[in-house]
Protein backbone atom coordinates (compact mmCIF):
# COMPACT_ATOMS: atom_id res chain seq x y z
CA UNK A 1 0.00 0.00 0.00
CA UNK A 2 2.38 2.37 0.95
CA UNK A 3 4.35 1.78 -2.81
CA UNK A 4 1.02 2.90 -4.50
CA UNK A 5 0.78 5.84 -2.29
CA UNK A 6 4.55 7.25 -3.03
CA UNK A 7 3.92 6.90 -6.53
CA UNK A 8 0.64 8.50 -6.96
CA UNK A 9 1.80 11.65 -5.10
CA UNK A 10 1.74 13.46 -8.44
CA UNK A 11 -2.52 12.34 -8.62
CA UNK A 12 -4.43 14.08 -6.47
CA UNK A 13 -7.73 12.66 -7.55
CA UNK A 14 -6.22 8.94 -7.30
CA UNK A 15 -4.41 9.30 -4.33
CA UNK A 16 -7.34 10.91 -2.28
CA UNK A 17 -9.42 7.78 -3.64
CA UNK A 18 -6.29 5.94 -2.02
CA UNK A 19 -6.65 7.26 1.30
CA UNK A 20 -10.63 6.48 1.17
CA UNK A 21 -9.81 2.85 0.70
CA UNK A 22 -6.98 3.00 3.45
CA UNK A 23 -8.68 5.36 6.05
CA UNK A 24 -12.02 2.77 5.18
CA UNK A 25 -10.05 -0.55 5.48
CA UNK A 26 -8.97 0.01 9.25
CA UNK A 27 -12.15 -1.02 10.75
CA UNK A 28 -13.38 -3.48 7.38
CA UNK A 29 -11.08 -6.38 7.33
CA UNK A 30 -14.31 -8.44 6.85
CA UNK A 31 -14.37 -10.14 3.02
CA UNK A 32 -16.34 -7.65 0.50
CA UNK A 33 -20.14 -8.78 1.76
CA UNK A 34 -20.95 -5.88 3.93
CA UNK A 35 -20.93 -7.84 7.46
CA UNK A 36 -19.85 -6.86 11.27
CA UNK A 37 -20.25 -4.13 12.24
CA UNK A 38 -21.64 -2.89 9.10
CA UNK A 39 -24.92 -4.51 9.08
CA UNK A 40 -27.74 -4.22 11.37
CA UNK A 41 -29.26 -1.84 13.29
CA UNK A 42 -25.60 -0.93 14.97
CA UNK A 43 -24.88 0.64 11.56
CA UNK A 44 -26.23 3.36 12.69
CA UNK A 45 -27.64 6.08 10.37
CA UNK A 46 -27.15 4.71 6.77
CA UNK A 47 -26.35 7.22 4.24
CA UNK A 48 -26.02 4.87 1.08
CA UNK A 49 -26.19 1.48 -0.48
CA UNK A 50 -24.12 0.58 -2.96
CA UNK A 51 -25.26 -2.68 -4.97
CA UNK A 52 -26.65 -3.73 -1.54
CA UNK A 53 -23.42 -3.01 0.48
CA UNK A 54 -24.31 -0.15 3.04
CA UNK A 55 -22.25 3.05 3.95
CA UNK A 56 -23.03 4.44 6.84
CA UNK A 57 -22.55 7.65 8.89
CA UNK A 58 -19.43 6.25 11.23
CA UNK A 59 -17.84 5.63 8.54
CA UNK A 60 -18.03 8.69 7.37
CA UNK A 61 -17.84 10.89 10.62
CA UNK A 62 -14.43 8.77 10.85
CA UNK A 63 -13.21 9.48 7.35
CA UNK A 64 -14.16 13.34 7.74
CA UNK A 65 -12.34 13.06 10.81
CA UNK A 66 -9.30 11.85 10.18
CA UNK A 67 -8.50 13.49 6.40
CA UNK A 68 -10.62 17.11 7.11
CA UNK A 69 -12.79 16.48 4.18
CA UNK A 70 -16.48 18.05 3.63
CA UNK A 71 -18.86 14.62 4.33
CA UNK A 72 -20.35 15.07 0.80
CA UNK A 73 -16.57 14.74 -0.62
CA UNK A 74 -16.39 11.70 1.83
CA UNK A 75 -19.23 10.27 0.67
CA UNK A 76 -18.53 10.18 -2.97
CA UNK A 77 -15.25 8.64 -2.40
CA UNK A 78 -16.54 6.11 -0.60
CA UNK A 79 -19.15 5.15 -3.26
CA UNK A 80 -16.15 5.28 -5.62
CA UNK A 81 -14.21 2.79 -3.19
CA UNK A 82 -17.28 0.52 -3.19
CA UNK A 83 -17.65 0.52 -6.74
CA UNK A 84 -14.30 -0.11 -7.67
CA UNK A 85 -14.26 -3.42 -5.23
CA UNK A 86 -17.40 -4.82 -6.50
CA UNK A 87 -15.82 -3.85 -10.27
CA UNK A 88 -12.73 -5.71 -9.59
CA UNK A 89 -14.99 -8.68 -8.04
CA UNK A 90 -16.78 -9.21 -11.44
CA UNK A 91 -14.00 -8.75 -13.16
CA UNK A 92 -11.92 -11.27 -12.03
CA UNK A 93 -14.28 -13.82 -10.56
CA UNK A 94 -14.50 -16.12 -13.89
CA UNK A 95 -10.43 -16.35 -13.49
CA UNK A 96 -9.74 -16.11 -9.93
CA UNK A 97 -12.07 -17.97 -7.54
CA UNK A 98 -9.96 -16.94 -4.87
CA UNK A 99 -11.86 -12.99 -5.19
CA UNK A 100 -14.58 -13.73 -2.69
CA UNK A 101 -11.84 -14.51 0.26
CA UNK A 102 -10.34 -10.87 -0.28
CA UNK A 103 -11.73 -8.09 1.38
CA UNK A 104 -12.65 -5.24 0.07
CA UNK A 105 -9.57 -2.95 0.38
CA UNK A 106 -7.58 -5.80 -1.02
CA UNK A 107 -9.80 -6.04 -4.30
CA UNK A 108 -9.54 -1.87 -4.85
CA UNK A 109 -5.74 -1.58 -4.15
CA UNK A 110 -5.49 -4.30 -6.65
CA UNK A 111 -7.77 -2.65 -9.58
CA UNK A 112 -6.14 -0.41 -9.14
CA UNK A 113 -2.23 -1.75 -9.16
CA UNK A 114 -3.61 -3.91 -12.10
CA UNK A 115 -5.67 -1.77 -14.33
CA UNK A 116 -3.85 2.05 -13.77
CA UNK A 117 -0.16 1.91 -12.05
CA UNK A 118 1.13 -1.52 -13.29
CA UNK A 119 0.50 -1.03 -17.02
CA UNK A 120 2.06 2.69 -16.73
CA UNK A 121 5.50 2.22 -15.09
CA UNK A 122 7.95 4.52 -16.53
CA UNK A 123 9.91 1.50 -17.64
CA UNK A 124 6.79 0.06 -19.62
CA UNK A 125 6.49 3.24 -21.72
CA UNK A 126 8.40 2.12 -25.80
CA UNK A 127 11.14 3.98 -27.38
CA UNK A 128 8.65 5.11 -30.04
CA UNK A 129 6.78 7.21 -27.47
CA UNK A 130 9.83 8.55 -26.12
CA UNK A 131 11.03 9.76 -29.64
CA UNK A 132 8.13 11.04 -30.75
CA UNK A 133 8.27 13.10 -27.23
CA UNK A 134 11.35 14.24 -28.10
CA UNK A 135 11.36 15.40 -31.18
CA UNK A 136 8.29 17.01 -30.83
CA UNK A 137 9.64 19.49 -27.45
CA UNK A 138 11.20 22.57 -28.23
CA UNK A 139 12.84 22.12 -25.31
CA UNK A 140 15.18 19.71 -25.91
CA UNK A 141 16.45 21.25 -29.58
CA UNK A 142 17.45 24.97 -28.59
CA UNK A 143 18.44 27.15 -31.86
CA UNK A 144 21.32 29.79 -31.83
CA UNK A 145 20.24 32.79 -30.57
CA UNK A 146 21.06 36.42 -30.83
CA UNK A 147 20.14 39.73 -28.61
CA UNK A 148 20.20 43.30 -30.57
CA UNK A 149 19.53 46.60 -30.53
CA UNK A 150 18.02 48.02 -33.36
CA UNK A 151 16.28 51.39 -34.94
CA UNK A 152 13.64 51.72 -36.51
CA UNK A 153 13.20 54.42 -39.18
CA UNK A 154 9.80 55.39 -40.35
CA UNK A 155 6.89 58.08 -40.95
CA UNK A 156 3.30 58.45 -39.10
CA UNK A 157 0.91 60.76 -39.86
CA UNK A 158 -0.35 63.23 -42.82
CA UNK A 159 1.93 62.73 -45.90
CA UNK A 160 3.77 60.08 -44.55
CA UNK A 161 4.19 58.37 -47.48
CA UNK A 162 6.22 61.36 -48.80
CA UNK A 163 8.13 61.58 -45.94
CA UNK A 164 8.66 58.03 -45.83
CA UNK A 165 10.72 58.14 -49.25
CA UNK A 166 13.44 59.84 -46.96
CA UNK A 167 13.79 57.04 -44.42
CA UNK A 168 15.76 54.52 -47.04
CA UNK A 169 18.51 57.28 -47.76
CA UNK A 170 18.51 58.64 -44.37
CA UNK A 171 19.52 54.31 -42.88
CA UNK A 172 22.14 54.37 -45.52
CA UNK A 173 23.60 57.53 -43.91
CA UNK A 174 23.54 56.32 -40.17
CA UNK A 175 25.04 53.09 -41.66
CA UNK A 176 28.00 54.74 -42.41
CA UNK A 177 28.88 55.41 -39.13
CA UNK A 178 27.19 52.57 -37.22
CA UNK A 179 29.06 50.05 -39.12
CA UNK A 180 32.40 50.99 -37.79
CA UNK A 181 31.57 50.59 -34.11
CA UNK A 182 31.56 47.24 -31.47
CA UNK A 183 29.73 48.23 -28.98
CA UNK A 184 26.31 48.88 -27.75
CA UNK A 185 26.69 51.83 -26.02
CA UNK A 186 28.75 53.51 -29.55
CA UNK A 187 25.73 51.91 -31.19
CA UNK A 188 22.93 53.70 -29.10
CA UNK A 189 25.22 57.19 -29.12
CA UNK A 190 24.40 57.37 -32.91
CA UNK A 191 20.92 56.29 -32.38
CA UNK A 192 20.74 59.66 -30.03
CA UNK A 193 22.49 61.62 -32.83
CA UNK A 194 20.13 60.99 -35.41
CA UNK A 195 16.87 61.25 -33.45
CA UNK A 196 17.11 64.80 -33.70
CA UNK A 197 18.20 64.98 -37.29
CA UNK A 198 15.21 62.45 -37.93
CA UNK A 199 12.53 65.15 -36.09
CA UNK A 200 13.85 67.58 -38.50
CA UNK A 201 12.61 65.67 -41.43
CA UNK A 202 9.33 64.40 -39.17
CA UNK A 203 10.49 60.91 -39.50
CA UNK A 204 9.59 58.87 -37.12
CA UNK A 205 12.90 56.98 -34.81
CA UNK A 206 12.64 54.57 -32.45
CA UNK A 207 15.44 52.33 -30.57
CA UNK A 208 14.96 49.38 -29.10
CA UNK A 209 16.62 46.33 -27.56
CA UNK A 210 15.29 42.76 -28.53
CA UNK A 211 16.72 39.77 -26.09
CA UNK A 212 17.32 35.92 -27.00
CA UNK A 213 15.62 35.94 -30.63
CA UNK A 214 15.68 32.10 -31.97
CA UNK A 215 17.07 31.36 -35.40
CA UNK A 216 14.10 29.86 -36.49
CA UNK A 217 11.62 32.80 -35.09
CA UNK A 218 8.33 33.49 -36.18
CA UNK A 219 7.25 35.94 -34.05
CA UNK A 220 9.42 38.90 -35.57
CA UNK A 221 9.05 39.51 -39.30
CA UNK A 222 11.09 37.10 -41.64
CA UNK A 223 13.55 40.09 -42.91
CA UNK A 224 14.21 40.99 -39.59
CA UNK A 225 15.38 38.14 -38.09
CA UNK A 226 16.75 36.82 -41.36
CA UNK A 227 19.51 40.20 -41.44
CA UNK A 228 20.08 39.73 -37.88
CA UNK A 229 21.67 36.48 -38.43
CA UNK A 230 23.00 37.52 -41.36
CA UNK A 231 25.50 39.65 -39.51
CA UNK A 232 29.09 37.82 -39.62
CA UNK A 233 29.30 38.14 -35.17
CA UNK A 234 28.88 40.02 -32.42
CA UNK A 235 29.98 43.40 -32.21
CA UNK A 236 28.55 44.48 -35.54
CA UNK A 237 26.14 45.96 -37.16
CA UNK A 238 24.24 44.72 -40.46
CA UNK A 239 23.51 47.16 -43.44
CA UNK A 240 19.76 48.53 -43.40
CA UNK A 241 16.75 46.21 -43.88
CA UNK A 242 13.33 47.01 -44.66
CA UNK A 243 10.35 45.14 -43.33
CA UNK A 244 6.92 46.22 -43.11
CA UNK A 245 7.52 48.92 -40.31
CA UNK A 246 9.97 50.46 -41.92
CA UNK A 247 13.92 50.45 -42.15
CA UNK A 248 15.91 48.96 -39.26
CA UNK A 249 19.52 49.42 -38.37
CA UNK A 250 20.48 45.91 -36.70
CA UNK A 251 23.39 45.85 -34.22
CA UNK A 252 24.08 42.16 -32.79
CA UNK A 253 25.70 42.35 -29.18
CA UNK A 254 25.13 38.78 -27.46
CA UNK A 255 25.12 35.16 -29.30
CA UNK A 256 24.26 32.11 -27.38
CA UNK A 257 24.84 28.69 -29.38
CA UNK A 258 22.36 26.32 -29.88
CA UNK A 259 22.13 23.56 -27.35
CA UNK A 260 20.62 20.50 -28.77
CA UNK A 261 20.10 17.90 -25.65
CA UNK A 262 20.99 14.21 -26.45
CA UNK A 263 17.98 11.68 -26.40
CA UNK A 264 20.18 9.53 -24.09
CA UNK A 265 20.19 12.39 -21.23
CA UNK A 266 16.77 12.59 -21.11
CA UNK A 267 15.25 9.48 -21.93
CA UNK A 268 14.30 8.66 -17.87
CA UNK A 269 13.10 11.71 -17.62
CA UNK A 270 10.84 11.96 -20.66
CA UNK A 271 9.80 8.06 -19.79
CA UNK A 272 8.40 9.68 -16.09
CA UNK A 273 6.28 12.21 -17.96
CA UNK A 274 4.68 10.09 -20.38
CA UNK A 275 3.91 7.84 -16.98
CA UNK A 276 2.41 10.27 -15.11
CA UNK A 277 0.18 11.37 -18.01
CA UNK A 278 -1.09 7.62 -18.96
CA UNK A 279 -1.59 7.22 -15.06
CA UNK A 280 -3.76 9.68 -15.22
CA UNK A 281 -5.63 9.21 -18.21
CA UNK A 282 -5.94 4.86 -17.01
CA UNK A 283 -7.48 6.05 -13.76
CA UNK A 284 -10.34 8.37 -15.55
CA UNK A 285 -10.95 6.10 -17.83
CA UNK A 286 -11.05 3.53 -14.99
CA UNK A 287 -13.77 6.02 -12.87
CA UNK A 288 -15.76 5.80 -16.06
CA UNK A 289 -16.20 2.43 -16.74
CA UNK A 290 -17.09 1.84 -12.97
CA UNK A 291 -18.79 4.74 -12.75
CA UNK A 292 -21.01 3.77 -15.77
CA UNK A 293 -22.00 1.03 -13.95
CA UNK A 294 -23.27 2.65 -10.87
CA UNK A 295 -26.37 1.29 -8.79
CA UNK A 296 -26.68 2.74 -5.29
CA UNK A 297 -28.59 5.23 -3.36
CA UNK A 298 -28.12 7.95 -1.05
CA UNK A 299 -30.45 8.28 2.27
CA UNK A 300 -30.14 11.08 4.00
CA UNK A 301 -31.12 11.02 7.75
CA UNK A 302 -32.90 7.29 7.79
CA UNK A 303 -31.90 4.48 10.47
CA UNK A 304 -31.24 1.15 9.17
CA UNK A 305 -33.91 -0.98 9.57
CA UNK A 306 -36.41 1.44 11.32
CA UNK A 307 -37.41 2.84 8.37
CA UNK A 308 -37.28 1.42 4.56
CA UNK A 309 -35.77 4.27 2.72
CA UNK A 310 -37.56 5.84 -0.57
CA UNK A 311 -35.89 5.42 -3.57
CA UNK A 312 -34.52 8.71 -4.71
Amino acid sequence: MFGIMIRLKKFPALLFLCTFIACNAREIEDPVLNTGENSGRDAGIMLASVNQEVITAREVSRICAETGREPQEVLEGLINHYLLSQHAKKLWFENNYDVYSMNRKALAYRLIEKEVIEPNLPEKMNDSEVLEYYNEKDEYHQPRKRSVMHHLISARGKNKTEIYKKAGPFAQKMYAEASKVTTMEDFRSIGEKYKKKAEELKLYFKTEKIQDIPENSRRLVREFVERTFSIKKPGMAGKPVKTPYGWHLIFVYEEKAAVETLLSEVSDEIRKVLSEKKTEKAFEELMARVESSRSYKVYERKILNEETPDDE
